[in-house]
C-alpha cells in the first residue's frame, strides 16, 4: 500500500478523523519500515519544540516552520501548503535517509533557553529586541526566530523593548495567552502558564487569553484573575521598581504601595498595628532595596519594623 501523505501529514496537524486513524494505523501495521517513516518524522517535529503545547498552539503555523528548516518556503509554496504536506513529509523522510539531516537536526541546537540569574538581567534576542528578565524567569525562542516568526515563550516576568518590523509582531506567550508587541516596550508577568499582567510602557499591546482579546493603551495595565476576567486601569509604575531600582511615592496612598514593595522584597507586608491605608506619602528610594524601603516606610508610618524570612512585619 502507498503511503498516506496526506493522513501523516494531518496527524501532525491534528486533524484526523476517526476513520482516517483506522487507515493510517492499518497501514502502519502492515510493516516496520512504514512506522519507523512516521517516527523518524515525529523526532523532527517534537525536536524542533512543536510538538510542546506551551511553545506553540498553530500547528499549522509549527508544520510551516519545520518545512522551512528543512528548505526555504518560496511566497507560492506558502499558498499552496496545504496541498504540498504530504510531499514535504516524504522529502523530509527521504533527506533522513540519503543524506543524514535527521542526525544534523536532532543533534543541533534547536530551541534557546535563557533563565536569569539576577534582576534586571539583560538579553538580546536574534532581531535586535532587548529583553530585561526578572530574577528566575526564563524565555524560550526556537532558531527559526526573527526570520520565520518572532514568538517568545515567557515563564516569570520580563520587560520587552520590541523592534519595528514589517510582517511580524513581536509575540510574547504561554500555554494559555499570548501578547503582541509592534515597536514598544511592555512590562509582561506570567503566573501559572498564563499572563497575569501587563503595562504598556510605551506604544499599545494586544492580549489574547482563552476567551477574549484585549486592546491596552500606552500608559494603561491589564491585570487577569485565574477566571480570566481583565481589568485594564492606569499602570502603577512601582511595580516595575525591580527594572528601575526606584520606588517613588508622589502622594501616592499606602495601599498603592504595599505590592509594588512585595514584588520588590518578595515578602508579604503585614502591620500588626492599625494604619490608614488611604493615608498619602511621598519619598523617593534609590536604589529600592529591601532595608531602604522598610526604614522608610516605617520612618513615615512612624511604626518600627521587623524583617522576618518570609514576611514583613510593621508594627
Amino acid at each position: 500500500m502507498k503511503a498516506p501523505d496526506k493522513l501523516i501529514a494531518k496527524q501532525f496537524l491534528g486533524k484526523l478523523t476517526e476513520i482516517e486513524k483506522k487507515e493510517l494505523q492499518q497501514w502502519l501495521s502492515e510493516s516496520e519500515e512504514n512506522a519507523s517513516i512516521v517516527e523518524q518524522a515525529q523526532k523532527v517535529w517534537d525536536e524542533l519544540g512543536f510538538a510542546d503545547s506551551e511553545f506553540t498552539e498553530d500547528k499549522q503555523v509549527a508544520w510551516e516552520m519545520m518545512v522551512s528548516s528543512i528548505k526555504p518556503i518560496t511566497t507560492s509554496e506558502k499558498r499552496s501548503l496545504s496541498k504540498l504536506i504530504g510531499q514535504t513529509l516524504l522529502i523530509i523522510v527521504l533527506l533522513f535517509i540519503v543524506m543524514g539531516i535527521g542526525i544534523a537536526l536532532l543533534t543541533g541546537t534547536i530551541n534557546t533557553t535563557i533563565t536569569a540569574k539576577q534582576r534586571s538581567e539583560r538579553v538580546s534576542l536574534p532581531d535586535g529586541t532587548i529583553a530585561y528578565l526578572d530574577s528566575g524567569t526564563t524565555i524560550k525562542y526556537s532558531k527559526l526566530y526573527g526570520s520565520r516568526n518572532r514568538t517568545v515563550n515567557l515563564k516569570g516576568e520580563a520587560i520587552f523593548e520590541a523592534i519595528s518590523a514589517q510582517r511580524l509582531p513581536l509575540t510574547i506567550r504561554t500555554k494559555n495567552s499570548k501578547i503582541t508587541i509592534d515597536n514598544g516596550i511592555a512590562d509582561v508577568l506570567t503566573k501559572d502558564e498564563s499572563i497575569r499582567e501587563a503595562i504598556a510602557l510605551r506604544g499599545n499591546l494586544n492580549l489574547k487569553t482563552i476567551s477574549k482579546t484585549i486592546s491596552v493603551r500606552e500608559g494603561s495595565m491589564i491585570s487577569v484573575d485565574s477566571l480570566d476576567t481583565p481589568m485594564i486601569i492606569p499602570a502603577n509604575m512601582n511595580l516595575i521598581a525591580w527594572r528601575t531600582g526606584q520606588l517613588v511615592a508622589d502622594g501616592t496612598p499606602l495601599g498603592k504601595l504595599i505590592r509594588p514593595i512585595e514584588k520588590l522584597t518578595r515578602k508579604k507586608v503585614h502591620f500588626s498595628s492599625t494604619v490608614d491605608y488611604s493615608i498619602p506619602l511621598t519619598f523617593t528610594v534609590k536604589p529600592a532595596t529591601e532595608r531602604s524601603i522598610t526604614d522608610t516606610l516605617a520612618k513615615h508610618l512612624k511604626l518600627q519594623v521587623k524583617l522576618e524570612e518570609q514576611t514583613i512585619v510593621f508594627y
